[in-house]
């Protein structure tokens, strides 16, 4: 596909894109643009967009692609210096300064996205179809985005007025639990390391609740031993040890939830086994019906 192909632009972002979804292109197709003293021909500072395509795609690199190292010096070296000299357009120079402070390969996704937006408008040549989906696609995750910062807000402490009545109960009879074991823990040595043990298993009890969900909510069907990890959280086996190692000792109650952060068979199976006898009173009702 690359055979002939000597512009850099191209080359590196097909490059770019096959290593980043999993195909290991060989590094080698970057030979052509070395000159006959084994390095990169300088002629290549020319196409500053070129510049910047090679240098994302040396982030790819594994650590026998000596290529890219040479390559990833070679780049930098050159786009600090056409940055700092303005020798491209305020376009381009913007490009380069981005690609320097957070190189795509490290940039969250979505970030890098709104940002090649502005720049890919200002292209001479453009998809007007590819860019107009683009924005639709970009305001679609800022509506859901929204949506999720709603939810998170509701969750805070100082918000749960707005929850209804039956949650309400649920959610200040947990919290007063734990903020009452939390200031005993001032007097009491060791007991606040158990009580932030406790939140944080909560916190893995919760997650597996929001997987659950998503399950239920994109029509997913897990595998059985999935299903299981899963699912033995979400029967809230490990948050019931963790509140139950409070009322121990000191030591008890160090050891303890140590013992407890580690997984043991012991847990782990209980954990399994209270997941599916809690599944045979619905099992057995479905088959009834």
């Amino acid at each position: 596909m690359l055979a002939g192909d000597n512009d850099l632009y191209t080359v590196s972002t097909i490059f770019w894109v096959f290593r980043t979804y999993g195909y290991n292109i060989s590094s080698d197709v970057f030979e052509r643009f070395k000159g006959g003293n084994g390095k990169f021909k300088e002629c290549l500072i020319e196409d500053a967009k070129g510049m910047v395509s090679l240098y994302e795609a040396a982030h790819l690199r594994t650590t026998t692609d000596y290529i890219l190292d040479e390559a990833l010096s070679f780049t930098t070296i050159k786009l600090e210096s056409l940055a700092e000299n303005g020798a491209s357009s305020s376009r381009i120079s913007t490009r380069i300064r981005n690609a320097l402070c957070m190189p795509q390969h490290f940039n969250a996704e979505m970030v890098f996205t709104r940002e090649y937006i502005t720049f890919y408008e200002q292209e001479e040549y453009q998809n007007k179809m590819l860019l107009k989906f683009t924005k639709l696609n970009f305001k679609f995750l800022q509506l859901n985005w929204i949506q999720e910062l709603k939810t998170f807000t509701k969750w805070a402490p100082d918000c749960a007025d707005s929850l209804p009545e039956y949650m309400k109960t649920i959610f200040k009879f947990a919290w007063n639990v734990i903020k009452e074991c939390e200031s005993e823990g001032i007097s009491e040595e060791g007991l606040s390391f158990n009580v932030q043990g406790l939140l944080e298993e909560f916190k893995i009890y919760l997650r597996a609740n929001l997987c659950f969900a998503e399950w239920a909510h994109t029509d997913v069907v897990p595998t059985f031993e999935e299903y299981l990890e899963i699912g033995g959280v979400e029967v809230s086996m490990q948050v019931s040890i963790a509140g139950n190692l409070l009322g121990l000792g000191k030591t008890a109650r160090e050891e303890g939830y140590k013992w407890l952060k580690s997984r043991p068979k012991y847990a782990e199976g209980q954990a399994k086994r209270g997941r599916l006898m809690n599944d045979m009173p619905g099992f057995e009702v479905i088959t009834i019906t």
